[in-house]
């Protein structure tokens, strides 16, 4: 579920659109490449992916050679610890009392059922 929401957040990052001007996309690079072209080795490409503005509030930038030469912990273990995070440092809302007040009253409701 936390790593859901995370994916999530991204889409809505990328929905919200991004510069299509000669700074951002260079579309002269673009038609020399041609479709199903590499863009990955493009000049600018190249010069911009390290200025990316994304931030991953779950993984860490590092490269695949520093993951392994750094003894980072697998993806499993940090995603089970920025969840620990986020439960240690989250607020209830408002309506906290009301709601475990109705879950608790749903789960005896279903408990009445099947408890003869």
């Amino acid at each position: 579920m936390v790593y859901g929401n995370e994916v999530i957040r991204q889409a809505r990052l990328f929905n919200q659109g991004f510069d299509l001007d000669d700074t951002s996309v260079n579309l002269d690079e673009i038609a020399a490449i041609g479709p199903g072209g590499n863009f990955l080795m493009a000049d600018q490409t190249l010069q911009l992916f390290r200025k990316t503005h994304f931030k991953d509030s779950i993984w860490p930038f590092v490269s695949l050679d520093q993951w392994q030469t750094g003894n980072y912990p697998n993806a499993d273990t940090i995603l089970r610890q920025h969840t620990r995070d986020l439960l240690d440092n989250s607020n209830p809302p408002e309506d906290h009392a009301d709601l475990i007040a109705r879950g608790e009253g749903f789960i005896k409701g279903l408990s009445a059922l099947y408890d003869p």
